[in-house]
Protein backbone atom coordinates (compact mmCIF):
# COMPACT_ATOMS: atom_id res chain seq x y z
CA UNK A 1 0.00 0.00 0.00
CA UNK A 2 1.10 3.06 -1.13
CA UNK A 3 1.73 5.98 1.72
CA UNK A 4 -1.20 7.82 -0.32
CA UNK A 5 -3.37 5.24 0.04
CA UNK A 6 -2.32 4.28 3.25
CA UNK A 7 -3.26 8.06 4.56
CA UNK A 8 -6.81 8.06 2.91
CA UNK A 9 -7.49 4.84 4.50
CA UNK A 10 -6.45 6.59 7.65
CA UNK A 11 -8.37 9.45 7.31
CA UNK A 12 -11.37 7.33 6.36
CA UNK A 13 -10.85 5.23 9.32
CA UNK A 14 -11.04 8.11 11.48
CA UNK A 15 -14.43 9.51 9.97
CA UNK A 16 -15.52 6.65 10.74
CA UNK A 17 -14.81 6.24 14.10
CA UNK A 18 -16.00 9.94 14.82
CA UNK A 19 -19.45 9.44 12.94
CA UNK A 20 -19.70 5.92 15.10
CA UNK A 21 -18.78 7.88 18.37
CA UNK A 22 -21.41 10.35 18.19
CA UNK A 23 -24.48 8.23 16.41
CA UNK A 24 -26.17 8.12 19.84
CA UNK A 25 -26.03 11.74 20.09
CA UNK A 26 -27.77 11.77 16.43
CA UNK A 27 -30.35 8.90 17.49
CA UNK A 28 -31.54 11.77 20.28
CA UNK A 29 -31.27 14.86 18.02
CA UNK A 30 -33.20 13.12 15.00
CA UNK A 31 -36.50 12.02 17.43
CA UNK A 32 -37.88 14.82 19.28
CA UNK A 33 -39.13 18.50 19.15
CA UNK A 34 -37.34 21.75 20.32
CA UNK A 35 -37.19 22.13 23.66
CA UNK A 36 -36.91 25.16 26.30
CA UNK A 37 -35.53 27.20 27.06
CA UNK A 38 -32.56 27.51 24.16
CA UNK A 39 -33.20 25.54 21.13
CA UNK A 40 -36.74 26.89 20.11
CA UNK A 41 -35.11 30.27 20.15
CA UNK A 42 -32.07 29.42 17.43
CA UNK A 43 -34.59 27.53 15.65
CA UNK A 44 -37.09 30.35 15.18
CA UNK A 45 -34.26 32.58 14.39
CA UNK A 46 -32.65 30.70 11.72
CA UNK A 47 -35.95 30.28 10.75
CA UNK A 48 -36.98 33.98 10.57
CA UNK A 49 -33.77 34.53 8.43
CA UNK A 50 -35.05 32.15 6.33
CA UNK A 51 -38.37 33.64 5.83
CA UNK A 52 -36.96 37.40 5.43
CA UNK A 53 -34.28 35.82 3.27
CA UNK A 54 -31.96 38.40 5.09
CA UNK A 55 -28.84 36.20 6.44
CA UNK A 56 -26.71 39.26 7.94
CA UNK A 57 -28.19 38.60 11.79
CA UNK A 58 -30.81 36.46 13.42
CA UNK A 59 -34.20 37.46 14.47
CA UNK A 60 -36.44 37.29 17.18
CA UNK A 61 -40.19 38.28 16.67
CA UNK A 62 -39.24 40.52 13.47
CA UNK A 63 -36.49 42.66 15.37
CA UNK A 64 -32.64 41.84 15.01
CA UNK A 65 -31.41 39.52 18.20
CA UNK A 66 -27.74 40.71 19.14
CA UNK A 67 -27.02 38.26 21.63
CA UNK A 68 -24.93 35.89 19.61
CA UNK A 69 -23.23 35.63 16.30
CA UNK A 70 -23.36 34.18 13.47
CA UNK A 71 -22.01 31.15 12.35
CA UNK A 72 -24.53 28.87 14.16
CA UNK A 73 -27.32 30.22 12.12
CA UNK A 74 -25.51 30.30 8.89
CA UNK A 75 -25.16 26.36 9.78
CA UNK A 76 -28.07 26.04 10.55
CA UNK A 77 -29.52 27.85 7.08
CA UNK A 78 -27.29 25.60 5.19
CA UNK A 79 -29.35 22.47 5.88
CA UNK A 80 -32.81 23.28 4.59
CA UNK A 81 -31.45 22.94 1.30
CA UNK A 82 -31.91 19.17 1.96
CA UNK A 83 -35.11 19.34 4.65
CA UNK A 84 -37.34 21.07 1.80
CA UNK A 85 -35.91 24.73 2.46
CA UNK A 86 -37.55 24.24 6.13
CA UNK A 87 -35.25 24.83 9.43
CA UNK A 88 -36.06 21.38 11.27
CA UNK A 89 -35.32 19.41 14.65
CA UNK A 90 -32.95 17.06 13.16
CA UNK A 91 -31.45 19.46 10.01
CA UNK A 92 -31.07 22.01 12.94
CA UNK A 93 -29.11 19.98 15.02
CA UNK A 94 -26.30 18.84 12.47
CA UNK A 95 -23.99 21.33 13.50
CA UNK A 96 -23.73 20.44 17.03
CA UNK A 97 -22.86 17.11 15.76
CA UNK A 98 -20.09 18.29 13.84
CA UNK A 99 -18.85 20.11 16.81
CA UNK A 100 -19.43 16.88 18.81
CA UNK A 101 -17.47 14.90 15.94
CA UNK A 102 -14.82 17.43 16.47
CA UNK A 103 -14.30 17.07 19.96
CA UNK A 104 -13.53 13.33 19.08
CA UNK A 105 -11.15 13.69 16.54
CA UNK A 106 -9.29 16.08 18.82
CA UNK A 107 -9.14 14.09 21.78
CA UNK A 108 -8.07 11.14 19.19
CA UNK A 109 -5.00 13.31 17.79
CA UNK A 110 -4.11 14.84 21.11
CA UNK A 111 -3.76 11.18 22.33
CA UNK A 112 -1.55 10.60 19.12
CA UNK A 113 0.33 13.97 19.95
CA UNK A 114 1.13 13.34 23.68
CA UNK A 115 2.46 9.76 22.97
CA UNK A 116 -0.46 7.21 22.73
CA UNK A 117 -1.09 6.12 19.38
CA UNK A 118 -2.62 3.07 20.26
CA UNK A 119 -4.90 4.14 23.20
CA UNK A 120 -6.11 7.46 21.15
CA UNK A 121 -9.49 5.40 20.34
CA UNK A 122 -9.73 5.18 23.70
CA UNK A 123 -8.87 8.45 24.24
CA UNK A 124 -12.14 9.51 21.52
CA UNK A 125 -14.36 7.39 22.93
CA UNK A 126 -13.97 8.54 26.41
CA UNK A 127 -15.03 12.21 25.31
CA UNK A 128 -17.94 10.95 23.15
CA UNK A 129 -19.95 9.47 25.89
CA UNK A 130 -19.13 11.66 28.70
CA UNK A 131 -22.53 13.34 29.69
CA UNK A 132 -21.60 16.32 28.98
CA UNK A 133 -20.52 15.80 25.06
CA UNK A 134 -23.68 13.43 24.76
CA UNK A 135 -25.90 16.19 25.50
CA UNK A 136 -24.42 19.15 23.72
CA UNK A 137 -23.99 17.41 20.54
CA UNK A 138 -27.97 16.35 20.00
CA UNK A 139 -28.54 19.91 21.45
CA UNK A 140 -29.42 23.32 19.13
CA UNK A 141 -26.79 25.41 21.22
CA UNK A 142 -23.85 27.45 19.78
CA UNK A 143 -21.61 25.70 22.32
CA UNK A 144 -20.91 22.10 20.87
CA UNK A 145 -19.91 23.65 17.37
CA UNK A 146 -18.02 26.60 19.36
CA UNK A 147 -15.95 23.95 21.16
CA UNK A 148 -15.28 21.73 18.64
CA UNK A 149 -13.66 25.02 16.69
CA UNK A 150 -11.87 26.32 19.42
CA UNK A 151 -10.61 22.71 20.89
CA UNK A 152 -9.20 22.05 17.29
CA UNK A 153 -7.38 25.28 17.00
CA UNK A 154 -5.85 24.56 20.83
CA UNK A 155 -4.54 21.52 19.34
CA UNK A 156 -3.24 23.14 16.41
CA UNK A 157 -1.90 25.82 18.65
CA UNK A 158 -0.10 23.09 21.34
CA UNK A 159 1.56 21.26 18.40
CA UNK A 160 3.13 24.65 16.86
CA UNK A 161 4.23 25.99 20.42
CA UNK A 162 5.89 22.48 21.17
CA UNK A 163 7.73 21.92 18.10
CA UNK A 164 10.66 23.95 16.76
CA UNK A 165 10.48 23.55 13.12
CA UNK A 166 7.86 25.78 11.64
CA UNK A 167 4.95 24.81 10.21
CA UNK A 168 2.91 27.77 8.18
CA UNK A 169 0.61 26.23 6.97
CA UNK A 170 -0.77 23.88 10.07
CA UNK A 171 -0.47 27.26 11.52
CA UNK A 172 -3.03 29.02 8.83
CA UNK A 173 -5.47 25.84 9.18
CA UNK A 174 -5.26 27.08 13.45
CA UNK A 175 -5.86 30.85 12.48
CA UNK A 176 -9.07 29.81 10.73
CA UNK A 177 -10.20 27.58 12.66
CA UNK A 178 -10.00 30.04 15.71
CA UNK A 179 -11.37 32.60 13.21
CA UNK A 180 -14.38 30.73 12.79
CA UNK A 181 -14.97 29.89 16.73
CA UNK A 182 -14.80 33.56 17.18
CA UNK A 183 -18.07 33.99 14.23
CA UNK A 184 -19.40 31.20 16.76
CA UNK A 185 -19.45 32.79 19.89
CA UNK A 186 -17.44 36.16 19.92
CA UNK A 187 -14.32 36.88 21.42
CA UNK A 188 -13.60 34.36 24.00
CA UNK A 189 -12.45 32.09 21.83
CA UNK A 190 -9.54 34.57 20.71
CA UNK A 191 -8.92 35.40 24.95
CA UNK A 192 -8.72 31.38 25.18
CA UNK A 193 -5.83 31.42 22.76
CA UNK A 194 -3.77 34.62 23.94
CA UNK A 195 -4.13 33.07 27.49
CA UNK A 196 -2.50 29.91 26.53
CA UNK A 197 -0.47 31.45 24.07
CA UNK A 198 0.87 34.11 27.44
CA UNK A 199 1.13 31.24 29.80
CA UNK A 200 3.16 29.33 27.69
CA UNK A 201 5.70 32.64 26.99
CA UNK A 202 5.87 33.14 30.81
CA UNK A 203 6.49 29.61 31.46
CA UNK A 204 9.87 29.50 28.69
CA UNK A 205 10.94 33.34 29.54
CA UNK A 206 10.38 33.77 25.66
CA UNK A 207 8.67 35.01 23.21
CA UNK A 208 9.39 31.82 21.49
CA UNK A 209 6.21 30.29 22.15
CA UNK A 210 4.27 33.09 20.73
CA UNK A 211 6.80 34.00 17.42
CA UNK A 212 5.76 29.66 16.52
CA UNK A 213 2.16 31.05 15.98
CA UNK A 214 2.50 33.24 13.58
CA UNK A 215 1.01 36.23 15.66
CA UNK A 216 0.75 38.97 12.53
CA UNK A 217 -0.42 36.43 10.17
CA UNK A 218 -2.86 35.33 12.32
CA UNK A 219 -4.25 38.97 13.57
CA UNK A 220 -5.01 38.84 9.87
CA UNK A 221 -6.21 36.05 9.45
CA UNK A 222 -8.63 35.96 11.94
CA UNK A 223 -9.77 39.24 11.28
CA UNK A 224 -10.80 38.26 7.51
CA UNK A 225 -12.95 35.05 8.63
CA UNK A 226 -14.67 36.96 11.57
CA UNK A 227 -14.40 40.85 11.27
CA UNK A 228 -16.66 41.22 8.17
CA UNK A 229 -19.43 40.11 9.72
CA UNK A 230 -19.07 42.12 12.52
CA UNK A 231 -18.69 44.91 10.49
CA UNK A 232 -21.39 44.64 8.57
CA UNK A 233 -23.39 43.88 11.76
CA UNK A 234 -22.87 47.21 13.48
CA UNK A 235 -22.68 49.15 10.69
CA UNK A 236 -26.84 48.18 9.78
CA UNK A 237 -28.05 47.90 13.31
CA UNK A 238 -25.54 50.41 15.00
CA UNK A 239 -23.59 50.62 18.55
CA UNK A 240 -26.20 49.51 20.82
CA UNK A 241 -26.33 46.17 18.94
CA UNK A 242 -22.64 46.39 18.96
CA UNK A 243 -22.34 46.68 22.96
CA UNK A 244 -25.18 43.65 23.32
CA UNK A 245 -23.22 41.39 20.98
CA UNK A 246 -19.50 42.09 22.02
CA UNK A 247 -19.14 43.65 25.87
CA UNK A 248 -22.35 42.99 27.57
CA UNK A 249 -22.73 39.02 26.69
CA UNK A 250 -19.00 38.81 26.90
CA UNK A 251 -17.25 41.34 29.20
CA UNK A 252 -20.38 42.00 31.70
CA UNK A 253 -21.48 38.71 31.59
CA UNK A 254 -17.73 37.59 32.30
CA UNK A 255 -17.23 40.13 35.51
CA UNK A 256 -21.28 41.11 36.51
CA UNK A 257 -23.11 38.05 35.19
CA UNK A 258 -26.74 38.25 35.79
CA UNK A 259 -27.44 34.91 34.88
CA UNK A 260 -26.07 31.15 35.78
CA UNK A 261 -23.87 32.84 39.38
CA UNK A 262 -21.90 30.10 41.38
CA UNK A 263 -18.88 30.25 43.57
CA UNK A 264 -15.17 30.04 42.25
CA UNK A 265 -14.90 26.67 43.30
CA UNK A 266 -18.20 25.14 41.42
CA UNK A 267 -16.19 23.63 38.31
CA UNK A 268 -13.80 22.01 40.77
CA UNK A 269 -16.50 20.77 43.16
CA UNK A 270 -19.23 19.72 41.01
CA UNK A 271 -19.39 20.16 37.43
CA UNK A 272 -16.07 18.15 35.88
CA UNK A 273 -17.30 14.97 38.35
CA UNK A 274 -20.74 15.05 36.43
CA UNK A 275 -19.94 16.02 32.76
CA UNK A 276 -17.10 14.03 32.10
CA UNK A 277 -17.95 11.04 34.37
CA UNK A 278 -16.66 8.48 34.78
CA UNK A 279 -13.11 9.65 33.76
CA UNK A 280 -12.66 13.13 35.77
CA UNK A 281 -10.96 10.94 38.72
CA UNK A 282 -8.92 8.38 36.89
CA UNK A 283 -7.53 11.88 34.24
CA UNK A 284 -6.63 13.04 37.57
CA UNK A 285 -4.55 9.96 38.97
CA UNK A 286 -2.71 10.13 35.09
CA UNK A 287 -1.57 13.56 36.22
CA UNK A 288 -0.40 12.69 39.39
CA UNK A 289 1.07 9.23 38.37
CA UNK A 290 3.08 11.21 35.12
CA UNK A 291 4.07 14.10 37.29
CA UNK A 292 5.53 11.72 39.27
CA UNK A 293 7.86 9.84 37.33
CA UNK A 294 8.42 12.62 35.77
CA UNK A 295 7.30 13.12 32.58
CA UNK A 296 5.82 16.01 33.10
CA UNK A 297 9.37 17.82 33.13
CA UNK A 298 10.40 15.98 30.28
CA UNK A 299 7.52 15.72 27.63
CA UNK A 300 7.34 19.52 27.16
CA UNK A 301 3.86 18.40 25.09
CA UNK A 302 2.44 17.33 28.12
CA UNK A 303 3.94 20.33 29.65
CA UNK A 304 2.36 22.35 27.57
CA UNK A 305 -1.09 20.76 27.35
CA UNK A 306 -1.61 20.57 31.15
CA UNK A 307 -0.30 23.99 31.67
CA UNK A 308 -3.11 25.01 29.23
CA UNK A 309 -5.57 22.55 31.17
CA UNK A 310 -4.81 24.50 33.97
CA UNK A 311 -4.69 28.30 32.93
CA UNK A 312 -8.40 28.18 31.03
CA UNK A 313 -10.00 26.27 33.81
CA UNK A 314 -8.72 28.99 36.09
CA UNK A 315 -9.79 31.84 33.92
CA UNK A 316 -13.37 30.09 33.82
CA UNK A 317 -13.44 29.66 37.15
CA UNK A 318 -12.65 33.32 38.08
CA UNK A 319 -15.78 33.95 35.64
CA UNK A 320 -19.01 34.93 37.51
CA UNK A 321 -21.37 33.04 35.17
CA UNK A 322 -20.32 29.40 35.25
CA UNK A 323 -22.25 26.58 33.07
CA UNK A 324 -20.24 22.85 32.35
CA UNK A 325 -20.71 23.72 28.80
CA UNK A 326 -18.48 26.28 29.08
CA UNK A 327 -15.49 23.60 29.68
CA UNK A 328 -16.49 21.14 26.92
CA UNK A 329 -13.68 22.39 25.12
CA UNK A 330 -11.39 21.14 27.40
CA UNK A 331 -12.38 17.31 28.07
CA UNK A 332 -10.61 16.17 24.73
CA UNK A 333 -7.24 17.51 26.02
CA UNK A 334 -7.99 15.62 29.94
CA UNK A 335 -9.22 12.32 28.17
CA UNK A 336 -5.84 12.50 25.77
CA UNK A 337 -3.90 12.85 29.21
CA UNK A 338 -6.11 9.69 30.33
CA UNK A 339 -4.84 8.17 26.84
CA UNK A 340 -1.08 8.17 28.22
CA UNK A 341 -1.78 6.71 31.14
CA UNK A 342 -3.12 3.69 30.13
CA UNK A 343 -0.02 3.53 27.40
CA UNK A 344 2.47 3.99 30.22
CA UNK A 345 0.81 1.21 32.41
CA UNK A 346 0.59 -0.85 29.14
CA UNK A 347 4.71 -0.73 28.94
CA UNK A 348 5.81 -0.25 32.97
CA UNK A 349 6.51 -2.69 35.79
CA UNK A 350 8.10 -0.69 38.21
CA UNK A 351 6.13 0.24 41.87
CA UNK A 352 4.58 3.10 40.81
CA UNK A 353 3.40 2.22 37.54
CA UNK A 354 1.45 -1.00 39.89
CA UNK A 355 -0.40 1.73 41.97
CA UNK A 356 -1.46 3.82 39.42
CA UNK A 357 -2.76 0.48 37.84
CA UNK A 358 -4.15 -0.62 40.85
CA UNK A 359 -5.66 2.82 41.88
CA UNK A 360 -6.97 2.88 37.90
CA UNK A 361 -8.68 -0.42 37.99
CA UNK A 362 -10.17 0.39 41.65
CA UNK A 363 -11.97 3.71 40.27
CA UNK A 364 -12.97 1.65 37.12
CA UNK A 365 -14.61 -1.27 39.29
CA UNK A 366 -16.15 1.45 41.93
CA UNK A 367 -18.22 2.98 38.96
CA UNK A 368 -18.85 -0.15 36.96
CA UNK A 369 -20.21 -1.32 40.43
CA UNK A 370 -22.27 1.76 40.56
CA UNK A 371 -23.64 1.71 37.07
CA UNK A 372 -24.84 -1.94 37.68
CA UNK A 373 -26.21 -1.27 41.09
CA UNK A 374 -27.90 2.07 39.37
CA UNK A 375 -29.77 -0.75 36.27
CA UNK A 376 -31.36 -2.94 38.86
CA UNK A 377 -32.66 -0.11 41.03
CA UNK A 378 -33.48 1.71 37.96
CA UNK A 379 -37.17 0.05 37.67
CA UNK A 380 -38.41 0.00 41.44
CA UNK A 381 -37.71 3.30 41.92
CA UNK A 382 -39.54 4.33 38.30
CA UNK A 383 -42.09 2.04 39.74
CA UNK A 384 -42.78 4.61 42.57
CA UNK A 385 -41.70 7.77 41.00
CA UNK A 386 -43.00 8.02 37.75
CA UNK A 387 -44.87 4.46 36.61
CA UNK A 388 -45.97 5.80 33.47
CA UNK A 389 -42.64 6.26 32.33
CA UNK A 390 -41.21 2.68 34.01
CA UNK A 391 -42.08 0.79 30.91
CA UNK A 392 -39.03 2.96 29.89
CA UNK A 393 -36.59 1.42 31.73
CA UNK A 394 -35.44 -1.67 30.10
CA UNK A 395 -33.89 0.32 27.14
CA UNK A 396 -31.49 2.16 29.60
CA UNK A 397 -31.05 -0.20 32.50
CA UNK A 398 -29.89 -3.76 30.00
CA UNK A 399 -27.32 -2.21 28.15
CA UNK A 400 -26.20 0.12 31.05
CA UNK A 401 -26.00 -3.01 33.28
CA UNK A 402 -24.84 -5.55 31.10
CA UNK A 403 -21.40 -3.22 29.84
CA UNK A 404 -20.74 -2.61 33.30
CA UNK A 405 -21.07 -5.77 34.25
CA UNK A 406 -18.59 -6.35 31.76
CA UNK A 407 -16.36 -4.33 33.02
CA UNK A 408 -16.11 -5.91 36.28
CA UNK A 409 -15.84 -9.31 34.58
CA UNK A 410 -12.52 -7.76 32.55
CA UNK A 411 -11.28 -6.42 35.91
CA UNK A 412 -11.42 -9.78 37.62
CA UNK A 413 -9.99 -12.04 34.84
CA UNK A 414 -7.28 -8.98 33.36
CA UNK A 415 -5.56 -8.44 36.53
CA UNK A 416 -3.11 -6.09 34.55
CA UNK A 417 -5.70 -4.60 31.96
CA UNK A 418 -7.19 -1.09 32.18
CA UNK A 419 -7.72 0.07 28.60
CA UNK A 420 -10.48 -3.44 28.46
CA UNK A 421 -12.47 -2.10 31.01
CA UNK A 422 -12.45 1.31 30.18
CA UNK A 423 -13.86 0.26 26.72
CA UNK A 424 -16.55 -1.59 28.30
CA UNK A 425 -17.61 1.36 30.36
CA UNK A 426 -17.82 3.53 27.11
CA UNK A 427 -19.36 0.60 25.38
CA UNK A 428 -22.17 0.79 28.38
CA UNK A 429 -22.81 4.23 28.39
CA UNK A 430 -22.86 4.81 24.59
CA UNK A 431 -25.21 2.39 24.24
CA UNK A 432 -27.34 3.58 27.18
CA UNK A 433 -26.85 7.12 25.35
CA UNK A 434 -28.58 5.59 22.37
CA UNK A 435 -31.30 4.05 24.37
CA UNK A 436 -32.08 7.76 25.79
CA UNK A 437 -31.90 9.09 22.54
CA UNK A 438 -34.24 6.40 21.24
CA UNK A 439 -36.65 6.20 24.07
CA UNK A 440 -36.71 8.13 26.62
CA UNK A 441 -36.34 11.62 24.88
CA UNK A 442 -39.18 10.76 22.69
CA UNK A 443 -41.47 10.30 25.07
CA UNK A 444 -40.64 12.86 27.14
CA UNK A 445 -41.23 14.93 24.14
CA UNK A 446 -44.88 17.01 25.08
CA UNK A 447 -44.29 17.17 28.52
CA UNK A 448 -40.87 19.32 27.63
CA UNK A 449 -43.05 21.35 25.21
CA UNK A 450 -46.69 21.31 25.00
CA UNK A 451 -47.11 21.17 22.01
CA UNK A 452 -50.77 19.54 21.85
CA UNK A 453 -51.74 23.01 23.04
CA UNK A 454 -50.22 24.72 20.72
CA UNK A 455 -51.87 22.53 18.44
CA UNK A 456 -55.36 23.05 19.63
CA UNK A 457 -54.93 26.60 19.93
CA UNK A 458 -53.65 27.69 16.36
CA UNK A 459 -56.94 26.97 14.33
CA UNK A 460 -57.83 30.40 16.25
CA UNK A 461 -54.99 32.74 15.44
CA UNK A 462 -53.91 31.04 12.36
CA UNK A 463 -55.67 34.10 10.55
CA UNK A 464 -53.69 37.11 12.34
CA UNK A 465 -56.07 37.35 15.45
CA UNK A 466 -54.67 39.07 17.82
CA UNK A 467 -52.43 36.96 20.34
CA UNK A 468 -50.06 38.28 23.28
CA UNK A 469 -47.24 36.33 24.98
CA UNK A 470 -47.44 37.45 28.66
CA UNK A 471 -43.91 36.36 30.10
CA UNK A 472 -41.17 38.00 31.19
CA UNK A 473 -38.47 36.53 29.23
CA UNK A 474 -39.35 35.99 25.76
CA UNK A 475 -39.03 32.68 25.02
CA UNK A 476 -39.57 31.21 20.80
CA UNK A 477 -41.61 27.78 21.31
CA UNK A 478 -44.79 29.49 20.18
CA UNK A 479 -43.82 31.11 17.30
CA UNK A 480 -42.27 28.00 16.32
CA UNK A 481 -45.31 25.84 17.03
CA UNK A 482 -48.08 28.33 15.83
CA UNK A 483 -45.77 29.53 13.03
CA UNK A 484 -46.35 33.29 13.26
CA UNK A 485 -45.72 36.58 15.49
CA UNK A 486 -46.63 37.37 18.79
CA UNK A 487 -47.25 40.92 21.16
CA UNK A 488 -44.56 40.39 23.51
CA UNK A 489 -45.80 42.24 26.96
CA UNK A 490 -43.46 42.17 29.86
CA UNK A 491 -45.49 43.23 32.72
CA UNK A 492 -49.01 43.15 33.95
CA UNK A 493 -49.56 46.81 33.26
CA UNK A 494 -48.78 45.94 29.66
CA UNK A 495 -50.61 43.12 29.18
CA UNK A 496 -54.10 45.51 30.64
CA UNK A 497 -53.18 47.67 28.30
CA UNK A 498 -53.21 44.99 25.21
CA UNK A 499 -56.08 43.54 26.55
CA UNK A 500 -58.29 47.10 26.72
CA UNK A 501 -56.86 47.45 22.88
CA UNK A 502 -57.94 43.87 22.17
CA UNK A 503 -60.56 42.18 24.03
CA UNK A 504 -60.86 39.16 22.20
CA UNK A 505 -57.63 38.56 21.91
CA UNK A 506 -55.50 35.23 23.09
CA UNK A 507 -52.76 35.31 25.59
CA UNK A 508 -50.31 32.74 26.01
CA UNK A 509 -48.70 32.41 29.35
CA UNK A 510 -47.06 30.01 31.90
CA UNK A 511 -48.40 29.13 35.40
CA UNK A 512 -46.39 30.69 37.37
CA UNK A 513 -45.40 34.22 35.39
CA UNK A 514 -49.67 34.40 35.39
CA UNK A 515 -49.82 33.50 39.25
CA UNK A 516 -47.10 36.65 39.84
CA UNK A 517 -49.06 38.80 37.25
CA UNK A 518 -52.34 38.23 38.82
CA UNK A 519 -51.01 38.78 42.35
CA UNK A 520 -49.74 42.40 41.29
CA UNK A 521 -52.31 43.30 39.25
CA UNK A 522 -55.74 41.91 40.36
CA UNK A 523 -57.68 42.66 37.68
CA UNK A 524 -56.29 39.94 35.66
CA UNK A 525 -57.97 37.72 37.33
CA UNK A 526 -61.10 37.82 34.77
CA UNK A 527 -58.95 36.16 32.70
CA UNK A 528 -60.28 32.55 31.72
CA UNK A 529 -57.83 29.39 31.79
CA UNK A 530 -59.39 28.16 27.88
CA UNK A 531 -56.35 25.69 27.94
CA UNK A 532 -53.60 24.22 30.10
CA UNK A 533 -50.78 21.79 29.36
CA UNK A 534 -48.08 20.71 31.82
CA UNK A 535 -44.83 21.92 30.44
CA UNK A 536 -41.64 20.45 32.22
CA UNK A 537 -41.96 21.69 36.15
CA UNK A 538 -44.72 24.71 34.92
CA UNK A 539 -47.53 24.76 32.42
CA UNK A 540 -48.46 26.56 29.71
CA UNK A 541 -51.64 28.63 29.49
CA UNK A 542 -53.58 30.12 27.26
CA UNK A 543 -56.05 32.26 28.49
CA UNK A 544 -58.98 35.24 27.32
CA UNK A 545 -61.69 37.51 29.13
CA UNK A 546 -65.15 35.85 29.33
CA UNK A 547 -66.71 38.24 27.11
CA UNK A 548 -64.03 37.18 24.19
CA UNK A 549 -66.13 33.44 24.57
CA UNK A 550 -69.17 34.52 23.14
CA UNK A 551 -69.80 34.89 19.32
CA UNK A 552 -69.37 38.27 18.32
CA UNK A 553 -72.23 40.36 17.57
Amino acid sequence: MTDSARKGTGLALLALFAVAAILPAAIAAAGRDYWRPDEPDYAQHAREMVQRSDFVVPYQNGVPFPEKPILTYWAVVATTPFTGGQVTPFGSRVPSLVGGALLVLVAVGAAAWLGAPRERWLSGAAVAVAPITFWQSQFLQMDALFSGLLAAALLVQLKLESDPEPHPWLAFGGHVLLGLAVLTKGPLGLAVSVLVAGASALASRSLAPVKALYPFRAALVVALVALPWYALAIHRFGWEYAYELLVRHNLVRFAAAWDHIHPFWYYAVEKVWVDFFPWTLPALVAVAFLWRRGEVESNGRLRSLLRALAVTFLFFSVSRSKQGKYLLFLYPFLAAVLALLVSRLREAGDEPARKARSAVRWILGVFAGLLVAASIALFPVAARKAPSDAGLVPWVAIPLGLGAAAALALLARRRQDVAGPAFALVASLWLAEAAVGAKVLPALDERKTARPLYERLRPHVSGGEPLAYAIERFRCYPLIALDRGVDWVKTPEELVAWLEKNPRGWVLTRKTDNARWVAARPSLRSLAVVDEYPEGSDAALVLRLPSAQAPAP
